[in-house]
C-alpha cells in the first residue's frame, strides 16, 4: 500500500469522484463548472483536520503559491508597468 502524498492524493481523489457521483456524474472531470466550484465549496468548508479540508488546504495553499511565483503567467496582472 502507498504512504504518504501519493496516498493521500488518491483517496483524495476517490472523494471528489464520490462526490461527482452522488450528483449523478462518472466522476469529477465530467462535472460542469457549478457542481465543481459546489464540491470545492464543501471541501473548503468541511471540518478541520478532515480529508475534504486538508486537499482543499493543500490544494489552495500551491495553487497560490504558483500563481504569485510567476508574475509573468498573471493574465492582465500587475507585473505590466503603468504605460508599458
Amino acid at each position: 500500500a502507498q504512504r504518504g502524498v501519493p496516498a493521500f492524493l488518491e483517496s483524495a481523489c476517490r472523494w471528489l469522484d464520490g462526490e461527482a457521483q452522488k450528483r449523478g456524474a462518472a466522476g469529477f472531470a465530467a462535472l460542469d463548472e457549478p457542481a465543481r466550484e459546489a464540491i470545492a465549496a464543501a471541501a473548503a468548508g468541511a471540518a478541520a483536520a478532515t480529508l475534504p479540508r486538508l486537499f482543499f488546504a493543500n490544494t489552495w495553499r500551491l495553487a497560490t503559491f504558483h500563481y504569485y511565483a510567476r508574475p509573468a503567467a498573471w493574465a492582465g496582472g500587475s507585473s505590466r508597468r503603468a504605460g508599458g
